[in-house]
């Protein structure tokens, strides 16, 4: 079936620890695989909420992506993707929107899959080697290598 609305949300539920998603959100380079451009995090009740765009482009004058992750236990994590025309006036997406959320879902998916975290310990942030960035594993915000707390959110950091 054809989805023509402005906007699109589906609600997954991944059978992954938080800390995961907190790991590949909170990294920029999961937005430029995607070809999006990261616009914010911000920490919410039990979870964090990532906001990113795509580019104008001949078919549509961008969208809107919002991703929620919010905790259910130590081993799940509920997924909260939507995708809406940046430009108020535009009434159809032509499916895109639906598209967006579809493929960024499975893109995160493939990104897990990749990720080694054990949720049988207690939260530690993402796998790092000396060249890469540091984030938070609670806001997603980046860290100075030498930080004891997150400026973002002040939690101590692992």
């Amino acid at each position: 079936m054809f989805n023509l609305a402005a906007n699109h949300t589906e609600t997954y539920t991944l059978n992954v620890n938080i800390q995961a998603i907190y790991g590949i959100l909170g990294d920029p380079r999961f937005y430029e695989g995607y070809k999006l451009t990261f616009l914010s995090s911000a920490p919410v009740q039990n979870g964090a909420k990532y906001r990113c765009s795509t580019n104008v482009n001949f078919s549509s004058w961008g969208e809107y992506i919002d991703i929620d992750a919010l905790f259910v236990n130590e081993k799940t994590t509920q997924i909260t993707i939507k995708s809406e025309c940046a430009m108020p006036t535009q009434f159809v997406g032509w499916g895109k929107n639906k598209k967006n959320v579809t493929d960024i879902y499975n893109y995160l998916v493939s990104a897990l899959s990749g990720y080694q975290n054990p949720v049988n310990n207690p939260p530690q942030a993402a796998p790092q080697t000396s060249g890469q960035p540091k984030f938070c594993i609670y806001c997603g915000a980046p860290l100075n290598r030498a930080a004891k707390f997150c400026q973002s959110c002040g939690k101590p950091v692992a």
